[in-house]
């Protein structure tokens, strides 16, 4: 009988919701209550979600003999869906060793210093907890280990570009000064660079005369962006195009900020 309480407390708050609301005749379709309605929904959506959760889980425990990763292993196919499933699942786990390991691992993420053996280590002490027979399920521990690597292999890729962004361009950097050449040299060859600080740089794109000031929003991640396209793309001759260095870094921004931000700008 566990589960009365949050029933009681859940259907408290619909009847509550419902009786300030008014009446339907009332409402207009572009009015704020509409959006007040639908937010107390969204809420009391959540709360019932929350609350249902474990049983739902508990009951097709008890049917299937599978906890959810192994429902999600087994019953997506290999890919996106499957990953984002764990990856949820692990998320919203309320068993406190699952909790403790997923934020040991995060952590080790933003150290950057997540190996292989640690995905190991996740993948048995997921099992132990779950009281997963091995000798039954062999397939499951390699399926855990393919999704467990792309969660944290993911968000360590994701530190790992963010550390890059926040490294600002220093001209007194003999690195970043010789990396700028390069990129000259790629895009511009045979053509001589007069000074450093030239109008020359705005026939590739950049938006002045020097190109430092390109890189404030991106760093040294956005420099690094624009000599990884001139190595990998064929025939690259962005001098036709007068804002190809100023799109890249924009380009590269809009998706740094959609990663970091998932509201957007």
């Amino acid at each position: 009988w566990w589960w009365l309480t949050p029933l009681t407390t859940t259907t408290l708050i619909i009847i509550i919701t419902l009786l300030s609301l008014p009446p339907l005749s009332s409402i207009k379709p572009s009015s704020s209550t509409m959006k007040i309605s639908l937010r107390m929904f969204g809420i009391i959506w959540s709360t019932l979600y929350w609350w249902m959760r474990p049983l739902i889980k508990w009951v097709l425990r008890r049917t299937t003999r599978l906890c959810e990763l192994q429902r999600i292993c087994y019953g997506e196919y290999k890919g996106a869906q499957r990953t984002c499933g764990v990856e949820f699942s692990l998320k919203h786990s309320r068993t406190p060793e699952i909790q403790k390991c997923v934020k040991y691992m995060d952590s080790k993420c933003q150290e950057c210093t997540l190996k292989r053996d640690l995905i190991y280590y996740a993948v048995f002490a997921i099992v132990r907890i779950k009281m997963i027979n091995t000798k039954i399920h062999k397939r499951f521990t390699d399926i855990l280990g393919e999704c467990l690597t792309q969660i944290w292999g993911y968000r360590q890729l994701t530190a790992e570009i963010e550390i890059i962004r926040r490294e600002m361009f220093d001209s007194t950097i003999p690195s970043h000064e010789e990396k700028l050449q390069r990129l000259w040299a790629a895009l511009m060859p045979g053509v001589i660079l007069e000074t450093r600080i030239t109008k020359q740089w705005q026939i590739i794109g950049f938006q002045g005369d020097d190109p430092q000031t390109d890189f404030r929003g991106m760093g040294i991640l956005g420099l690094e962006n624009l000599l990884f396209f001139c190595r990998t793309v064929s025939n690259c001759c962005p001098a036709r195009f007068s804002t190809f260095a100023a799109s890249s870094v924009w380009v590269l921004l809009r998706h740094c900020w959609h990663q970091y931000h998932p509201y957007g700008l």
